[in-house]
Parts: C-alpha cells; structure tokens; sequence
C-alpha cells in the first residue's frame, strides 16, 4: 500500500472493541496508530503478536473502505456501515473474526471467549462472602476481569479465590482487608489462590455463575 489517502475511517465500535481486548493503553495505542498510518499509505511494523494479530484481522476491514471509497462502490460501503455489532465477539466490526486461541509467550491467550462476568452478582458474592459493602466494581477493575478470561483464566478460578482466600489464616486474621474486587481481579491472585476448593470446604457457593 503506497498511495496516500486522504481520510481516515473508523468507528466507535471498533475503538470499544479495542480498548475491551488489549490489556494496556499502550498495546491499544500502537493498533490506534498502525491504523491511522494505513489509512495514509504507511505501513508500520508492529512486534507484539497478540497486537499484529489483531491489526492484521482489522486490515481487511480497511482495505474494504479505502476499495469503496477510491472506487466509488457506494453499496459497498453503506453494507459495511451496517454490519451490525455482535455481542461479546470480535467477529464485526471485523470482517472475520479473530482465531479462538493465540499463543503469546507461551501462554494460550483465549481471543474469542464468550464467557460472561455478572459483575453486580459477583460484588454480592464478594460482600456476602467477607461480610463487606463494597458499592461498585469500576469499569477499569472490569476490565481487568475481562482480561483474565481473555488469557484463559475460568470463572470457577475466581469464585475458588474466593472462597480459599476466605478460608485462609493470613487473611482471616487480618480481617480480609484485602479482599476487594480488585484483588481478585489480578493474576497472581488467581494463580496462587485459584486451585480447587475441596468438596467439604466449599460451603460458601453463589449463583453468580
């Protein structure tokens, strides 16, 4: 790609969609800029593979409104502005969606995970659970949550944290103080905490899954 254009398209769903799957602004910053290069005839050299992945996929949605805008495919375009966003899926605004699992570091990144957090049910499962009153989950601690399934973690994984930091010594006498929303939205604390709660401990179960 070598002509320079004279526009730059894309919508808010796809900068949404973006932001929800890469785990830091900076990765979501170098995708930002490798698209507003491409749309100027550029083409930038991106070294993280889960970023490239992503930008290679978004590509082929560029190359649709650049054919359409420099060949006047009117249909082709209004087609594209209507696709419709797919709940919980990369799918659209990308033209296909991006493969079920990529191997980052050695570790199986999970891209596509349908997997739903219902997070006030969890904020009840977490007050209910160290006889707390937190309010809310912020929307960057949700974020974090998201990420965690999106590199493999399991739902089962945070409610067994849960559970096994409430039954733990450090944390019963230091009140739980620790456990917040937050907390448990960290990777350490799954990877330490998240093993599998034994049947005849497990008296602490909620329908937040």
């Amino acid at each position: 790609m070598t002509n320079k254009k004279s526009f730059v398209k894309i919508n808010i769903e796809d900068l949404e969609y973006a932001k929800e799957f890469f785990d830091n602004i900076a990765d979501y910053s170098i995708w930002l800029y490798a698209v507003t290069e491409y749309y100027q005839g550029n083409e930038v050299t991106i070294k993280k593979k889960i970023v490239k992945k992503y930008f290679d996929n978004y590509k082929k949605t560029m190359n649709i409104v650049i054919e359409a805008k420099e060949f006047g495919k009117k249909g082709a375009l209004k087609r594209f502005e209507n696709q419709q966003v797919k709940e919980e899926t990369l799918q659209d605004p990308l033209i296909e969606p991006l493969d079920d699992t990529l191997e980052v570091n050695n570790k199986v990144l999970n891209i596509n995970n349908k997997e739903q957090i219902d997070f006030q049910a969890l904020l009840e499962f977490i007050n209910k659970s160290f006889d707390r009153k937190f309010q809310i989950i912020s929307d960057k601690v949700k974020a974090k949550y998201k990420s965690l399934l999106k590199q493999g973690y399991q739902k089962s994984q945070i409610t067994n944290a849960i559970i096994n930091c409430k039954l733990n010594k450090y944390h019963i006498e230091n009140n739980y103080q620790y456990c917040t929303p937050e907390f448990f939205s960290r990777t350490d604390t799954i990877d330490k905490y998240g093993f599998e709660v034994k049947q005849e401990e497990n008296k602490f179960k909620f329908a937040w899954q």
